[in-house]
């Protein structure tokens, strides 16, 4: 038996003077806190908190404004902020800045301007560098004993605390993991206040890195090791050939040979390749490696993962001369002249077939080539002989070259110039014109930018810090048929989705979604949405990996079965089973909406700006698995209703209307098996003043809420009606932004998450990589929308996860949030694997036809690279999964789970076994040439090469 309910629901009848049904219900007790997260921001808000009164006295005390005196605290509170500019700057703000309101008059706010807080801190010389207008960055170091900093959770939990009363308080704060700190900005009017909380130690001007603004996402995924993997990458193809000799020449350090050829990560000997290693050591120094620098070391390991079936002559640089030698020797060359004694530049000559076909030169270690002599013409003279030279600076680091992402959002132009100016967004250039496209919202008819939204603006600064040389194509849309539309075009698709030719894009990223538009079992059928659906399907047909955020809806979902009961009106009980202490069932019939913690059950009313009320909106949507499909029309009826907390009606001092549950609003659609109808239900609501409650005048008492004057607070929460008698379904409600009092996070992806033709994407904490709590969870629903026993079949969600809570220009610092964030770390990170699995599969890719090819070659020629480009992606989606469930990656439970998928996206340092484990997988060994069978003697299978590549992979 259940222990009683605080929250009592039950339906006791229809009552009131104006015909208004009222449910009745014991109201929780404390369940409202002050808001000070909005009502900080208006001074006029009685009993919303802000900086504590201060005596008159205190604030004419003397106070020395002199530099050269220390200034002395005046309470304990200003002995938190140190005997330095921070003390002074608010001793003198106090004493010259009066607060405003008649004398004596007992005023607890200051209006106090902006440019004079600006003013004591230029005063007292605090650098720009530690300011944001009158705020001031800073650490806040908690008072907290060895042992509680010791442990972590301790720690969180005390840090967690000490962030939420800050953000309760309007002021903007982060923690830094794993220290008993939070970094903050705050203004220096409120400056004393801070330091006046019980749990802050110390208050200081931030420690501040000297790094570029750049997403921290990009830095925690391993970009740079991704990056590298492309410096000989595209030469796999070449290297793959058993007769192949490769020379590497660089600087080696001491090696553990045995250790690195047990491993198989080094070439060796054997009596069938007796040549297969040749080391050959400088001039300088007759032993080969004693050098303490390792680059060729990491160059001949990444090569030798590569091609592992190619000889090798590794020659050890020294001095200038080794370079010269070392190409004359690997490409077998003499000098004409100058051994002669001959006048003139120093010219080589042919003496044979080449000893290696393939010579890996990282130039750039040998310093600039115009100083050591013969350099380049010992170049052209290998070259001449058939020698391929590959140089690093031929082969930059992966940053999206060749390639096009597309990014479908919205977007705001107010900021576009900047952005470019800062080398933050892509732009079109004399050498490069068609770097950036921007396509406008068909559906407004608006130009691009033109409703003023930034989110695309910070996910386009996401991408491009990853792929600053690929090409863009951003969509900005207005309408779900924009969103269809800039798929369609992406892809290169026509208006039914038929393959028009190559994609204009090969990633397309969109981190928008719809909470409830449809079954959720990744098909969209029967919904408003199936073309979404459809042209997802048909461009990840045509070879584009699509990138798609899980939504930010756990903590704003509920679901469950239908309450089962006779008649038609049954009430949803969201509480099932629940009894009071004599036994007696509880109806838990309302589910409360909260809009976050600061206001307990109460959310504004009345708001004044339109801005702000849309923000502050009811959208919730009601859905269940009745979708129409074959032979299986909706036909099971429900109500959803928003309903709201009324006051007693009093005339006369006497209670004609008691108090209780009134419907605000209500949507109650057909569903009785009609053509077009739909198992769900949406109400839009911005409450009116007249929805004002007194239960919340203590929290919510009029005001100002995130800049808009509003009358009061109210209290609402949903009600589910089932009006089809016997019915059992699946419920689900959405209803974000608002968080449910009783609420579920498992099966809260948005749609079109759910199509197993996209990559969704969870939403991590930079700074942890804990999971978001929003971050929407899988699995994906049965089919019709029906209640899963378990991840779907070949359509487990989410696939991955990545970083939320990261810098942009668009945003500011470590406030871009949400999987909106993380989506575009994944888009871009999957763009430059594709980059890298074209260079590994390269020689298989079809030749160019000539000009005399026939229509049906032409066809053909088509029809196979439509194939390839669906290989390349389904490999590249391999090698991510791979990365993701390896090297510390997989977080959650083990293996596969709902909330983080295959793992975290972070480059690890044997990713690129991870990349080749997928390549040869037998799945996707199209991509490369065929094996000889026989095998010729000393060449590896493509099973042994995946076994050993799985191995590394695994291994970390």
């Amino acid at each position: 038996m259940k222990t009683i309910s605080y929250r009592k629901m039950a339906v006791l009848g229809l009552a009131s003077a104006c015909a208004t049904a009222l449910l009745w219900t014991q109201m929780p007790l404390g369940a409202a806190t002050h808001d000070l997260s909005m009502a900080a921001a208006d001074p006029s808000i009685a009993g919303a908190g802000g900086a504590p009164e201060m005596d008159d006295k205190d604030m004419r005390g003397p106070v020395r404004s002199s530099a050269a005196v220390a200034p002395k605290p005046f309470n304990s509170a200003q002995a938190k902020l140190g005997s330095g500019q921070l003390l002074q700057a608010v001793q003198w703000f106090a004493h010259n800045v009066p607060l405003a309101g008649a004398q004596g008059s007992g005023a607890a706010h200051s209006v106090r301007t902006a440019a004079e807080q600006i003013a004591a801190l230029d005063r007292f010389g605090v650098p720009a560098a530690y300011r944001d207008g009158e705020k001031i960055k800073l650490n806040i170091r908690l008072a907290l004993p060895h042992e509680q900093i010791a442990d972590p959770i301790l720690l969180d939990r005390a840090t967690a605390s000490l962030r939420e009363t800050l953000l309760a308080a309007g002021l903007e704060a982060h923690a830094v993991a794993g220290s008993p700190t939070l970094e903050a900005l705050v203004p220096l009017a409120r400056l004393e206040w801070v330091a006046a909380l019980e749990a802050v130690a110390q208050v200081r001007l931030m420690a501040l890195p000297d790094l570029d603004v750049t997403s921290d996402g990009l830095a925690a995924s391993g970009v740079d090791t991704l990056r590298k993997l492309g410096d000989y990458g595209s030469f796999a193809a070449e290297f793959r050939a058993v007769d192949t000799t490769i020379a590497i020449i660089d600087k080696f350090g001491t090696i553990d040979l045995a250790t690195l050829q047990g491993a198989n990560r080094w070439p060796r000997n054997t009596e069938a390749v007796t040549d297969k290693l040749v080391q050959i050591a400088s001039g300088d120094d007759p032993v080969f490696g004693a050098g303490g620098a390792k680059n060729g070391n990491k160059v001949m390991e990444t090569v030798y993962a590569l091609a592992p079936d190619a000889k090798y002559r590794l020659y050890e640089v020294e001095s200038d001369a080794d370079w010269v030698g070392a190409i004359r020797d690997a490409a077998n060359l003499g000098v004409v002249n100058q051994e002669r004694g001959e006048p003139g530049p120093i010219a080589f000559e042919t003496l044979g077939e080449p000893r290696a076909r393939t010579i890996a030169l990282p130039l750039d270690l040998a310093g600039p080539s115009t100083n050591i002599e013969g350099l380049s013409a010992v170049i052209a003279a290998a070259k001449a002989n058939g020698v391929r030279v590959v140089k690093s600076a031929d082969n930059p680091v992966l940053q999206g070259e060749d390639l096009t992402i597309a990014i479908i959002d919205q977007f705001g132009s107010q900021n576009i110039g900047a952005l470019q100016r800062g080398g933050e967004w892509p732009a079109n250039t004399d050498a490069v014109p068609d770097k950036l496209v921007q396509i406008a919202s068909r559906a407004t008819g608006r130009a691009f930018g033109a409703d003023q939204a930034k989110h695309g603006n910070a996910v386009t600064e996401i991408v491009y810090d990853v792929a600053p040389k690929a090409r863009y194509r951003l969509y900005d849309i207005g309408q779900v048929s924009d969103w269809i539309s800039g798929i369609q075009d992406a892809a290169n698709l026509n208006d039914r989705n038929e393959v028009q030719g190559e994609p204009r894009a090969q990633v397309i990223s969109f981190s928008l979604g719809m909470g409830g538009q449809s079954s959720g079992d990744g098909t969209g059928t029967g919904s408003d949405i199936k073309g979404l659906y459809d042209a997802i399907a048909a461009a990840q047909a045509n070879g584009v990996l699509l990138i798609k955020s899980a939504g930010n809806e756990a903590q704003s979902y509920w679901d469950d079965n239908s309450t089962a009961g006779a008649g038609n009106a049954v009430v949803q009980d969201f509480v099932a089973g629940n009894r009071n202490a004599a036994g007696q069932p509880i109806l838990d019939g309302v589910n409360i909406l909260r809009y976050g913690s600061d206001w307990g059950d109460c959310v504004p009313v009345g708001v004044a700006t339109t801005s702000t009320a849309n923000q502050l909106a009811f959208n919730i949507r009601l859905t269940w698995n009745n979708w129409t499909g074959v032979g299986s029309p909706t036909a099971t009826d429900y109500r959803l209703e928003l309903v709201r907390w009324a006051d007693a009606v009093r005339r006369n001092g006497v209670v004609v209307t008691p108090a209780g549950w009134v419907v605000a609003v209500q949507s109650d659609n057909a569903q009785n098996g009609g053509n077009g109808q739909t198992p769900l239900e949406r109400v839009a609501y911005a409450p009116p003043a007249t929805a004002k409650t007194t239960r919340c005048d203590t929290v919510l008492p009029g005001g100002t809420v995130g800049g808009s004057r509003y009358t009061g607070g109210g209290i609402f929460g949903v009600r589910i009606v089932r009006q089809t008698q016997g019915a059992s379904n699946f419920l689900r409600l959405f209803a974000r932004p608002h968080r449910p009092q009783y609420s579920v996070a498992d099966r809260s992806l948005s749609s079109p998450a759910d199509s197993s033709s996209v990559i969704t994407v969870a939403a991590l904490d930079a700074a942890t990589s804990g999971l978001e709590a929003y971050s929407s969870r899988g699995p994906v629903l049965a089919a019709g929308g029906a209640r899963p026993s378990g991840q779907a079949a070949g359509n487990a969600k989410p696939d991955m996860a990545n970083f939320a809570n990261v810098d942009t220009e668009t945003y500011g610092d470590n406030t871009f949030s949400g999987t909106s964030s993380a989506t575009p770390h994944i888009a871009a990170l999957a763009l430059l694997g594709l980059q890298h699995q074209r260079q590994l599969a390269n020689a298989t890719k079809p030749a160019p036809l000539p000009d005399t090819a026939t229509a049906a070659q032409y066809s053909e020629r088509e029809t196979l690279l439509k194939q390839r480009r669906k290989d390349l992606g389904e490999v590249v989606y391999a090698s991510l999964v791979k990365i993701a469930g390896t090297g510390g990656n997989d977080l959650g439970a083990a293996g596969f789970d709902g909330s983080y998928g295959n793992g975290r996206l972070k480059f690890h340092a044997a990713s690129q076994s991870c990349f080749l484990s997928a390549l040869y997988d037998a799945s996707n060994r199209v991509l490369l040439p065929a094996q000889a069978n026989p095998l010729p003697a000393g060449q590896k299978s493509y099973d042994q090469l995946l076994a050993e590549s799985s191995t590394a992979c695994d291994a970390r």
